[in-house]
């Protein structure tokens, strides 16, 4: 049966959900003629230079890259975009080159985590039902389903957020000195993937 301990059950059902939000978000930017928004175009271009550092070894270029936020015309950190440039070099390696395969794999990955920390979230608080049917009803949320298939740092801001509560309260109240470290480290990510994480966290 089902239950907080038993972990391979849930992430395989979630792993599904995901896999089939990528194939229908993958069938519908296939399909249509919906032109990216501006902003999802500039965060493709600041993950490419990304891949072009990664590529070259140039480590302390990203570093440089990743931690100048003023390099980004609306002031954004860059950790979404080392994500996405990671993304980028895989599908190279296997001589595939398409945009929306670039968006939707970078965007899978963190709809997994955002599923994965709120079933997590359900369980502490309440019982492994409830977790499980929170993670699949946030994944058909209208807005979480369209954000799944467009270039934007709304939705790894969602998942980030979700993976910093969950962490956060398996804390136990800070007495697990681990989760109380990692939880520090999954707050600092969390704020590099955009900066009004801090209105969330506080």
């Amino acid at each position: 049966s089902l239950n907080c301990n038993s972990k391979i059950t849930p992430i395989l059902i979630l792993l599904v959900l995901v896999i089939f939000h990528f194939l229908v978000n993958f069938y519908i930017l296939e399909k249509s003629n919906v032109v990216h928004h501006a902003d999802g175009n500039l965060h493709i271009t600041y993950s490419l230079d990304f891949q072009k550092l990664l590529e070259k070894g140039q480590f302390k270029e990203i570093k440089n890259f990743f931690f100048n936020f003023n390099t980004h015309p609306q002031k954004h950190p860059h950790f979404f975009y080392l994500v996405q440039g990671f993304v980028f070099i895989l599908l190279k390696i296997f001589a595939i080159q398409n945009i929306n395969l670039t968006i939707l794999i970078t965007n899978a990955l963190f709809l997994f985590l955002m599923l994965l920390s709120v079933y997590g979230i359900g369980c502490i608080l309440y019982n492994k039902k409830i977790g499980l049917f929170a993670a699949i009803f946030l994944s058909f949320s209208p807005i979480i389903f369209s954000h799944s298939r467009i270039n934007m740092l709304d939705l790894p801001l969602t998942a980030m957020v979700s993976f910093s509560l969950f962490v956060l309260l398996k804390t136990n109240k800070f007495i697990s000195l681990l989760f109380s470290v990692l939880t520090g480290f999954i707050f600092s990510f969390t704020l590099l993937t955009k900066e009004t994480a801090i209105i969330f966290i506080l």
